[in-house]
């Protein structure tokens, strides 16, 4: 699910206001997994893209709610979820 954060200005790109999270598939006894995040414009623009490794710690307080991996996300690359 899209999540809007503070928009960040990226020259000859637009304005980023999109940051977008998606868990790669992990097998059932791992303790950690990696993430696929995209930052980008409303008009669909790709501003930056990449992923994060989240730590065992990260992964075990995890739990069911999901918006905990969405801000982690948001807090390794620096952006703000409004």
């Amino acid at each position: 699910m899209a999540q809007r954060i503070q928009p960040i200005a990226f020259p000859l790109i637009g304005t980023a206001t999109i940051l977008e999270v998606k868990v790669q598939a992990f097998d059932t006894d791992a303790n950690t997994c990696t993430i696929s995040y995209t930052v980008s414009t409303d008009l669909g623009r790709v501003c930056v893209a990449g992923s994060y490794t989240l730590t065992q710690t990260e992964y075990d307080n995890w739990g069911s709610d999901n918006q905990y991996v969405n801000q982690i996300a948001a807090n390794a690359i620096g952006v703000q979820i409004i």
